[in-house]
């Protein structure tokens, strides 16, 4: 097999699909229906890459292209970036947590204190069970600190 950038010989376009894209793969093979005819059996390019698409799929593997890659790595790097400025924005309300400790009766410090350290595989914010003392709605809260204010 060789790879060309056109159809030297008859018949001049794909096996398979019969267009002409290039490159193209040359079997150098002769069509074996007629062999006192010299024609060349080629593949052009998409039909190869689909065929390697379908290999691939038989051996647990998939075909990319180096867009796909790119893509991927940039979506990588984007969300390195976003989860480092999360870990600063947590690390500033831990901080902000123990400076207002003082203030605070014991029951709200404890989400605080059940906010585990993320470790290295964590993908999603662990926040653990709503603490005694706290709302399980904050917003139904504040929906009904505001109709109580009306009242009045």
């Amino acid at each position: 097999m060789i790879v060309l950038q056109g159809y030297p010989l008859p018949p001049g376009q794909c096996y398979r699909c019969r267009m002409q894209h290039t490159p193209c793969v040359d079997l150098q093979r002769d069509e074996e229906e007629n062999p006192h005819r010299i024609e060349r059996v080629y593949l052009c390019v998409d039909c190869v890459l689909e065929a390697a698409g379908w290999m691939a799929g038989a051996r647990g593997m998939t075909v990319v292209s180096t867009e796909m890659v790119a893509e991927l790595s940039a979506t990588v790097e984007d969300v390195t970036i976003e989860n480092a400025e999360l870990r600063v924005t947590v690390d500033r309300f831990r901080a902000a947590a123990a400076a207002m400790a003082a203030f605070l009766p014991p029951e709200f410090l404890t989400l605080a204190a059940e906010m585990p350290e993320p470790g290295p595989d964590d993908d999603d914010a662990y926040f653990g069970p709503t603490p005694a003392g706290f709302p399980d709605d904050p917003l139904a809260v504040d929906a009904q600190v505001e109709a109580e204010l009306q009242e009045r």
